[in-house]
């Protein structure tokens, strides 16, 4: 092999390594390949579970500096933020801990603040919005409520197995009769069937007469509840007309209850 080939070989070999250490840095979070330029401000969280050092923070959704540095002061946890000159905060910011996708990478989203607002300063503290659901205790709890429903199902089972043994034999013979009537009717049921056609079709004749008389005599009996409608009318008419002093018989009455005044 030439001088020359070896040179290229050695030269690919460094590179590669060069960019696997680049690699492990950058996944690393290490602070020295991040810029040192802009300003830092602090947030405090109760729990920054996943955060690490080089995590990024974002305005938006927009890449707007790194967490330089996490400490746990008293009962918080204090994260300290470099963002990049160029991003300008308002008061009325807030911190939040977010994820990338359910597992994925955490990082620090700020909201924009309130518009017209003072600018955020060097080392000024943000409120942090505690909205974050950890993913370690949201499979925890699932794990319990999975544990709570398999327990409850468990129990369910075995007091359903006890009322079947108890009652083995009341059910079995509940499934015998029933087989026996689906048996008995898929047996019975052509025979009924063409025992009921054929009723059918030798009383045909009489049914019709019977649907006849049933529409003659509704018929007659709405002409009779109308006669009697016309009856009552009059009826009333007569009886007004006479308390009205209408009439010869309305006049008498009249005369007669003018006649019992006096007298």
């Amino acid at each position: 092999m030439s001088k020359f080939s070896e040179f290229k070989v050695g030269l690919f070999l460094l590179i590669c390594i060069l960019i696997l250490i680049f690699m492990s840095f950058k996944v690393g979070g290490l602070s020295f390949l991040k810029s040192k330029k802009g300003y830092i401000i602090y947030s405090y969280f109760k729990s920054v579970a996943g955060l690490e050092k080089g995590s990024p923070v974002r305005v938006a959704g927009l890449y707007a500096g790194f967490v330089e540095d996490i400490y746990l002061v008293e009962d918080k946890v204090k994260v300290a933020m470099r963002i990049k000159p160029n991003i300008k905060l308002r008061k009325g910011t807030k911190a939040y801990l977010r994820s990338m996708g359910l597992i994925g990478e955490k990082y620090i989203e700020l909201s924009l603040g309130e518009k017209g607002a003072e600018e955020i300063k060097e080392k000024d503290v943000i409120p942090a919005a505690e909205e974050y659901i950890d993913i370690d205790q949201l499979i925890s709890r699932l794990a319990k409520v999975s544990e709570s429903v398999k327990s409850d199902l468990r129990e369910f089972l075995k007091n359903l197995n006890r009322i079947i043994l108890k009652n083995e034999n009341k059910i079995s013979k509940t499934f015998d009769n029933f087989e026996f009537l689906s048996c008995k009717l898929r047996e019975d049921l052509p025979n009924l069937i063409t025992e009921l056609n054929k009723m059918i079709s030798e009383n045909r004749g009489n049914l019709k007469d019977i649907i006849k008389n049933i529409d003659e005599s509704s018929n007659k009996l709405k002409l009779t509840i109308d006669s009697a409608n016309k009856f009552l009318y009059l009826l009333n008419r007569i009886t007004t007309e006479i308390d009205e002093g209408k009439g010869i018989l309305g006049k008498l009455m009249k005369e007669e209850r003018i006649y019992k005044k006096k007298k």
